[in-house]
């Protein structure tokens, strides 16, 4: 795996502190415009302006009317339900998120933790399309594994979401790391939202994201790309070959694996919502009562895996265990190989 060392600068060698850097930051930025960021935005908007499109383009994909004056990671998500059996039963999901990361800023998501019993209902619906609950912000983006920021997708829009948007928003924040300081600091912008053409067994995340170097400028203008997941007809998915991109080494999730059972990740949580880094329209309901082992944890394993490190180095990995072990531990390289040849 690909380890990109934590980065240092004068500031951070002279204090020491990320919490000193964060408010020279602020102080140096307000120091050079001479005023807020909202002074600046009306300032910069004034006779249709080339400054004024692409502040208007930042706007679009954070959904905001005023820019951010706070240099920081700031992650939203807006949750809502499905009706899963057709027995009124409403499970929690995330349906929208929006992220503003600042490479210097990392938050460390986790992947997804122990499946809840409806889980096990839509797989069992939709065999062919090996069902996974698919992270809206990936885990090395500063997503978590909660329902607040899972929805239940196939395994190829998983892959598809992985390939064509989110390899993307991870290159682009190790490039952008490499860039930053804090006189000088920029953002990558992200958005998923779902849109249920025929409630979750057809639906759509549409997702944009772009680069803001310097702030108010656009160093990779936004781009959009819609991932649809069929589950009703969409199969297999694992596809790809090529060496996926990293996050920067704080970014990245490791092996952190779970969302609010595991205490870890809870704690993590918590200190993100306090720090200010993320926030929700609402808190997820209750997601039902844990499932059994279904091979469902075995499958969202799979595709973390793929995800993290590319199909041709999980298959090789995959086909060495299955050649150097025997009996049961053998049987499970076997029906892994099998899913990623779908």
């Amino acid at each position: 795996m690909q380890t990109n060392a934590p980065k240092t600068n004068s500031s951070e060698t002279k204090d020491g502190s990320r919490e000193k850097r964060n408010a020279e930051q602020d102080s140096s930025f307000e120091e050079n415009t001479g005023s807020t960021l909202q002074l600046k935005a009306a300032q910069d908007m004034a006779d249709n302006s080339p400054q004024a499109n692409q502040l208007s383009q930042l706007k679009q994909i954070a959904g905001s009317t005023q820019p951010v004056a706070q240099l920081k990671t700031d992650i939203k998500h807006t949750t809502g339900t499905i009706n899963v059996d057709g027995k009124g039963a409403h499970r929690p999901v995330g349906k929208g998120m929006y992220a503003k990361l600042d490479p210097d800023n990392p938050v460390r998501g986790s992947a997804t933790g122990v499946n809840s019993d409806w889980m096990k209902w839509i797989r069992n619906h939709y065999k062919k399309a090996n069902v996974v609950r698919g992270h809206l912000l990936n885990h090395d983006l500063g997503g978590f594994g909660i329902e607040e920021n899972l929805y239940p997708i196939s395994t190829k829009a998983n892959a598809d979401h992985s390939a064509k948007v989110e390899q993307n928003v991870k290159g682009h924040l190790s490039d952008l790391y490499s860039k930053t300081t804090s006189q000088n600091p920029g953002y990558v912008h992200y958005r998923v939202n779902v849109d249920e053409l025929q409630s979750y067994e057809k639906a759509q995340f549409l997702c944009s994201w772009g680069v803001e170097y310097p702030i108010g400028k656009w160093l990779v203008a936004p781009k959009h790309e819609p991932i649809p997941s069929d589950l009703g007809n969409d199969s297999g998915g694992f596809g790809g070959g090529k060496k996926n991109k990293h996050s920067p080494f704080l970014w990245q999730h490791g092996t952190s694996k779970g969302g609010k059972e595991v205490t870890s990740v809870k704690k993590r949580i918590d200190d993100a919502i306090k720090n200010g880094n993320l926030s929700f329209n609402q808190q997820a309901g209750s997601p039902g009562k844990t499932s059994e082992n279904d091979q469902q944890d075995t499958l969202e394993w799979l595709n973390d895996f793929v995800d993290e490190y590319g199909f041709q180095s999980a298959w090789d990995t995959l086909l060495n265990g299955y050649q150097t072990t025997s009996g049961g531990t053998q049987q499970f390289y076997l029906e892994m190989l099998k899913l990623l040849q779908q």
